[in-house]
């Protein structure tokens, strides 16, 4: 490739350890300003994960393909396990955790914080975070 490109899959249905950092560190060792999607080449029923096995999360201004892209260009994303589980959002200068009720939010420093409630608004330090399981499996993502 002549330049890299400005979005990666770092989340994929085969990503069988979920408390595996490998795709993560590839990500930043790539280039860590590439914005991340997950579940992103989805073929047909019976071929491999089902549908939204993860799923990428798009803020974006309508839902037109031309909104989504542009929310993508932004980097408005999040990556989430399932359709159904839990989403690490950034808003602004905040994170937002929503149906994360005894995850733990961690970042580039380290673990941060257990979530408590389902529906908590946290500081958002720059930088990529994760909510995982007591047991150090990934379940969202949020550049």
């Amino acid at each position: 490739m002549p330049r890299r490109p400005p979005l990666l899959e770092v989340w994929h249905w085969s990503w069988l350890d979920p408390s595996w950092t490998t795709p993560l560190s590839w990500w930043q060792a790539w280039d860590p300003a590439a914005i991340p999607v997950g579940g992103s080449d989805w073929h047909r029923p019976g071929s491999d994960a089902p549908l939204g096995t993860p799923t990428t999360w798009v803020s974006c201004a309508d839902a037109s393909a031309a909104g989504v892209l542009e929310g993508l260009r932004a980097g408005r994303v999040a990556i989430s396990a399932s359709r159904d589980g839990a989403v690490l959002l950034r808003d602004g200068d905040s994170l937002v955790a929503v149906g994360a009720d005894g995850l733990v939010l961690t970042g580039p420093a380290g673990p941060c914080k257990r979530i408590v409630g389902e529906l908590v608004r946290l500081p958002g330090a720059p930088g990529y975070h994760r909510l995982l399981t007591p047991t150090g499996a990934t379940v969202a993502l949020t550049p």
